[in-house]
């Protein structure tokens, strides 16, 4: 067989099973089998099979994902939205809010969040939210970015870093270490500490401990211990920032008045502000009767917690916390740090 350029060049744009079966015709075998074995000595091949389709899948995403930081990273001199948020204080609720706007405003979707009950995570065909951390950046399921409905500059411009710093991790704190400190236009999430505690301790419960008529000592101290060093770090850091430099909203303002909070939101990281009925149907298709009324069927997700349930625990945190110094050390930052919020 004659070969010229052309075609070589055409072979290595081919993936690894039209590879396989074009040198098999050639050499008059089957190297892409119509069947796979999963016993015995043909089974060899079928795992040498998997490994090379497996590597070349995942060099692609490799690249893909090696492209994307390249891209997230120019111009790293620059102001970078960030929304910064401790669990269960509402984060969700505003990246889900901040993806429902990008979905609108570029014509990819009607903004709907959709919810997969097998994997308990709500979706969006596009979401202009990324990792600060380089772990969590490499992330595989995620999408690819598609250029098609927005530009590179465009997604440079609307991208929004998501990061609990310095709300610990599995026990490590991690650091939005693909940007440095100096550059970023932080949104700070935070929450009355007695309502945080509850809703931590409910969805805690039970994994470990199960005896509810009591308290867990150390899962509570657990947790006060970590969010006092996220509220202890956002209060310095509003102390000594200009009002403008930063947007702090408490969970309270932001589920009561969610209206207010979003458009502050969105005027703070510099988005369009659309019409208000596109805002009004972002706020609708976001809430917690929506989701459980579109899903059509019982939501078995951990984002909303039985109220009955909560209610209880609440009762029985409170009196137990409102004994303990360590928790009225945490009251006392948290209320300082309401001082600093500067929602408008």
């Amino acid at each position: 067989m004659k070969l010229n350029f052309n075609t070589i060049k055409n072979f290595f744009r081919y993936d690894i099973r039209w590879k396989l079966i074009k040198i098999g015709h050639h050499l008059g075998i089957k190297l892409y089998p119509d069947y796979l074995f999963n016993s015995g000595v043909k089974s060899l091949y079928s795992k040498i099979l998997f490994n090379l389709i497996f590597s070349e899948k995942s060099k692609k995403r490799k690249k893909e994902l090696l492209d994307e930081l390249q891209l997230i990273l120019s111009n790293n001199n620059k102001k970078i939205n960030f929304l910064i948020s401790s669990p269960s204080s509402g984060g969700n609720y505003v990246r889900h809010l901040l993806s429902s706007h990008f979905e609108i405003f570029y014509k990819i979707g009607n903004g709907i969040p959709k919810f997969n009950n097998m994997t308990n995570k709500f979706m969006f065909s596009a979401t202009p939210i990324l990792s600060g951390d380089i772990f969590n950046f490499i992330e595989l399921e995620r999408n690819k970015l598609n250029f098609k409905f927005f530009s590179k500059e465009d997604f440079y411009k609307k991208k929004i870093i998501l990061s609990r710093f310095p709300y610990p991790s599995s026990n490590i704190t991690l650091h939005p270490n693909l940007y440095k400190k100096d550059i970023i236009k932080p949104l700070i999430l935070f929450r009355d500490p007695l309502d945080w505690i509850t809703s931590r301790y409910a969805k805690k419960e039970g994994k470990n401990f199960i005896d509810t008529n009591l308290i867990d000592n150390e899962l509570f101290y657990y947790q006060i211990s970590d969010y006092t060093k996220y509220v202890s770090f956002w209060l310095d850091y509003t102390n000594d920032k200009k009002k403008d430099e930063y947007l702090l909203i408490n969970f309270e303002t932001l589920i009561t008045d969610e209206k207010k909070s979003f458009l502050n939101i969105l005027k703070f990281f510099n988005y369009e502000i659309l019409s208000e009925n596109i805002i009004d149907k972002i706020l609708e298709v976001n809430s917690k009767e929506f989701a459980i009324k579109d899903l059509g069927v019982k939501f078995l997700g951990t984002r909303f917690t039985n109220q009955e349930r909560r209610n209880k625990i609440k009762l029985k945190i409170k009196e137990h916390s409102l004994k303990d110094a360590r928790f009225k050390k945490l009251i006392d930052l948290a209320n300082k740090l309401k001082m600093n919020i500067n929602i408008s």
